[in-house]
């Protein structure tokens, strides 16, 4: 199975970021003195179900993935992944902030962007050369 370079490194990427993740989330909940918030001890998920599993998905699959459009995913997961951490700090201190929810928000449109912009009806089509027609 061939499978590309971009591709593999996303995976590791999201690897990392989801182990990275899940050790911050096993410090704090060791040092915490038993104040516990669960957007921050489960913010590794994020990484791991939105990044790991889709991105090994398209390697067993074959598809291809336009860089931007990864990137565009990336970012949508990072701002999910980072959501979370946030939240979790402003519960555990007490308090809330009325512009917490944007950046799910802009996670999520981030992500259904770059899932429209991989479906088939916008793939570049061959424009046909002159010489081809003939």
């Amino acid at each position: 199975m061939f499978t590309s370079d971009k591709n593999l490194n996303r995976v590791f990427l999201y690897t990392g970021l989801t182990a990275f993740f899940a050790l911050f989330g096993a410090v704090y909940e060791t040092f915490s003195h038993e104040v516990y918030s669960f957007f921050m001890i489960y913010a590794f998920a994020v990484p791991l179900l939105l990044g790991v599993f889709p991105s090994l998905l398209i390697i067993r699959s074959g598809w291809k993935v336009k860089s931007f459009v990864g990137q565009i995913y990336g970012s949508g997961i990072i701002a999910l992944t980072l959501s979370c951490i946030l939240k979790g700090a402003l519960d555990i201190y007490g308090t809330a902030n009325s512009k917490l929810p944007i950046l799910p928000l802009l996670g999520i449109i981030m992500i259904l962007l770059s899932v429209l912009l991989s479906l088939p009806i916008f793939k570049q089509k061959k424009v046909l050369q002159k010489s081809e027609l003939m």
